[in-house]
């Protein structure tokens, strides 16, 4: 839920705020890669893009990890493609 807060507020502009907020969220689950893609994006948005690439590499690690093969892999491998 405060997931979609951060978004809410990277929506409307709020792009600092949003990026407090998935502070927070990544201080208590630092392998939530819903809340990881969206730092990135927002990272990206802000042409930090390296900070973004460190988003996505830590996306990359989670999911490997599970192995799992989601949307959320495709997602990062084009968010990766963006930031370089």
């Amino acid at each position: 839920m405060r997931r979609e807060l951060a978004e809410a507020y990277f929506a409307t502009g709020q792009s600092q705020r949003a990026r407090e907020i998935l502070a927070q969220i990544l201080e208590i689950n630092p392998r939530h890669v819903p809340s990881l893609i969206l730092a990135a994006k927002i990272a990206a948005s802000l042409s930090k893009n390296e900070e973004a690439r460190g988003y996505l590499a830590r996306c990359d690690d989670v999911l490997k990890q599970a192995d799992q093969r989601t949307p959320q892999q495709r997602e990062v491998a084009h968010l990766q493609k963006q930031v370089k």
